[in-house]
């Protein structure tokens, strides 16, 4: 089963929403991170925005990298 990835206003992070599951009576939005390293395309998770992440803190994460 494929998912809709959504982009955010922030470079590289994206997220997408789960079917079912409710956070805030909204649908949970599941967030990750993609960037290079030497070239070649990395994609991380993080997780849910129901256990604390939003877009602007994946996006912190991200440049820490």
């Amino acid at each position: 089963m494929g998912y809709k990835w959504t982009k955010t206003q922030f470079p590289g992070v994206r997220y997408r929403e789960h079917p079912d599951r409710k956070h805030n009576g909204k649908p949970d939005r599941y967030f990750a991170i993609r960037y290079k390293i030497f070239g070649k395309p990395k994609e991380e998770a993080l997780g849910w925005s129901s256990q604390g992440w939003n877009a602007q803190k994946a996006s912190l994460q991200r440049s820490e990298l």
